[in-house]
């Protein structure tokens, strides 16, 4: 879209400039020519594109679609608050889990992703003795590879050179980190280091919109946040001790309904992590059975849960978690969900379809507990709130967040973070208004015969500029074609998984209104080949595979923690994420 508008453009301002003469016209031409181009960045600019993410019930995670290379491989990742970037290059040939339980993830992961060719790019570099390598405390879930660079297209933006970590062994969703490095270790730039580096953005910050779970339409803003998505000012919180910047003070909660709700006694002063990519909260273990005997809720060990009555989800059940100055409250439906597997699955509670309660005790999410969190607040409580990272000042900051809001208004940041936003008296903010475009100048009259060239000179300047100003105003009505659609105008969503797993022995089906399904394009970049989407039954060896049921676990349960990875294995003489020495 931007070519097409500058190219229409460039050609326009040829035209007017012929009625000028030589150097002149030349003149009048490059400098008009070089405002449009000068314009064009500015619009592009990653700090003014909001990106559109989604989430995944198979997955329980959010995740990004994304466009790699000169062929424009298209894949989804999840997004994450880690600094790592790496994507999947590679299906293994034989994806039965009874030969192999990696292959078997491998395929499922592959699947729901897709394909990143880097060998097809035009505009692959690899770096060639630097090694991706990344395991959890879990060592079966791990990532095998090495690293390159490649063109980058999200949203409407595209990015060169982008460091990405290309994976050809791996047993767990590939994933997009707009996060930052923390250690001293010089390494490969993020995702984020490259929009500063690339000068797309001024300051390493982003905003994080993830609205309601059945709208399904959430949005990311890098070096930016949309005023128009939240209530009141940001509430800010400087790093802890130790440096993070996701820590806050949870200075107490409660849990119930409204009019009866129940003190949590041991929630005081906790140090809470605000993890948005981990899709549980995570709780005193003493609070817990208050909250489960509230919600009726029954622990799965094939879950590895708690299973509620899917009604509970639009019971009036809520938290209320208070911190200095701001509350935030998180309702039944984003901390009740469907319960599905890997495979699209649905889990069963007495006969009938089951949820899963997102919530969980401190002391089975052992990462945390070691890094001296007291409490955890997943994607039910960032759902609850409008959230901004801000790497450059070392700060996290909230607010309750607007549902189901269409109304924008990004504001770029600089050095300052967000601290020119706050207002004594907060009020709704409403869009800007577009300036309307000015007249071109004309020139006056004068009595007599004599030409006057100052007044065709500045006529001809005037036009170049309304012609310039016209492609301008063109390029941002055809942007602002592409807002979201109304609710009402969203198609109904696919079903939950392409490979049309068997259906539970139990009958249990998917509902409408969970749009968690891939959306990448099997059209890109797969020129040739079958859909990354589509795969035979036979591939799976369906037939000796048990359905979820009593006493019979289903291999490959969402992993809902956080990508917590404690060790980047050395290789090749260099370290994961680690620059060669002859790139630095």
């Amino acid at each position: 879209m931007v070519g097409l508008s500058l190219s229409r453009g460039t050609a326009l301002l040829a035209l007017a400039s012929t009625i000028s003469t030589g150097v002149e016209a030349v003149s009048i031409y490059d400098r008009a020519a070089d405002y449009l181009s000068e314009s064009v960045k500015l619009v592009k600019r990653v700090a003014t594109e909001p990106v559109l993410f989604k989430y995944s019930v198979l997955r329980y995670a959010f995740f990004v679609n994304l466009e790699l290379g000169s062929r424009e491989d298209s894949v989804n990742v999840r997004l994450t608050d880690q600094p790592w970037f790496w994507v999947g290059a590679k299906k293994p040939a034989n994806c039965s889990r009874e030969e192999s339980r990696y292959n078997y993830l491998q395929c499922v992961y592959v699947d729901w992703s897709g394909l990143y060719y880097p060998n097809r790019s035009s505009t692959f570099r690899n770096v060639s003795d630097a090694v991706l390598s990344l395991t959890q405390s879990d060592s079966t879930r791990f990532t095998r590879g090495y690293y390159g660079t490649d063109t980058v297209k999200f949203g409407a933006s595209t990015l060169d050179n982008v460091y990405i970590g290309v994976a050809n062994n791996f047993t767990q969703a590939p994933e997009m980190g707009i996060g930052v490095y923390d250690s001293d270790r010089q390494t490969f730039p993020s995702f984020m280091e490259s929009l500063l580096q690339g000068r797309e953005i001024k300051s390493l910050t982003h905003g994080l919109y993830f609205n309601w779970f059945e709208r399904n339409e959430s949005y990311l803003t890098f070096g930016s946040v949309d005023t128009a998505k939240y209530d009141g000012n940001l509430k800010t919180f400087n790093a802890s001790d130790s440096g993070e910047i996701t820590v806050v003070q949870l200075e107490s909660a409660a849990f119930g309904s409204p009019g009866d709700m129940e003190e949590l006694n041991p929630v005081q002063n906790l140090r809470a992590n605000v993890e948005f990519s981990t899709s549980r909260m995570s709780l005193p273990d003493a609070v817990i059975p208050g909250i489960v005997s509230r919600t009726g809720a029954v622990y799965d060990d094939n879950w590895g849960g708690y299973l509620v009555d899917c009604e509970m989800r639009n019971s009036d059940l809520v938290f209320e978690f208070r911190f200095q100055d701001v509350n935030i409250t998180v309702n039944a439906n984003h901390f009740i969900l469907p319960a599905f597997g890997v495979l699209g699955y649905r889990y069963q509670l007495r006969g009938d379809d089951a949820c899963s309660l997102q919530v969980s005790p401190m002391s089975k999410y052992s990462i945390a507990t070691d890094l001296g969190y007291e409490a955890v607040l997943g994607t039910p409580f960032a759902r609850h709130t409008y959230l901004v990272h801000d790497y450059t000042n070392r700060q996290i900051s909230f607010a309750p967040a607007k549902f189901n809001v269409t109304e924008t208004n990004v504001v770029e940041l600089d050095s300052r973070g967000v601290a020119p936003l706050f207002s004594a008296t907060p009020t709704p903010t409403e869009p800007e208004p577009t300036d309307p475009v000015s007249p071109s100048p004309t020139p006056s009259e004068e009595s007599g015969s004599k030409t006057n060239v100052g007044a065709i000179a500045g006529g001809t300047v005037g036009g170049v500029i309304a012609i310039a100003g016209l492609a301008i105003l063109g390029f941002f009505m055809m942007k602002r074609r592409r807002q979201p659609v109304e609710a009402e105008n969203v198609p109904a969503p696919p079903p939950p998984m392409m490979h049309n797993p068997l259906p539970s022995p139990q009958g249990g089906q998917q509902g409408p209104g969970y749009s968690h399904v891939p959306f990448y394009d099997v059209n890109k970049g797969h020129e040739g080949t079958r859909p990354v989407s589509e795969l035979a039954g036979g591939d799976y060896n369906w037939p000796a595979q048990p359905a979820p049921g009593p006493g019979n676990a289903q291999f490959g349960a969402p992993y809902q923690g956080n990508t917590g990875y404690v060790s980047e294995v050395p290789g090749s003489q260099a370290y994961a994420h680690e620059m060669p020495t002859q790139y630095r």
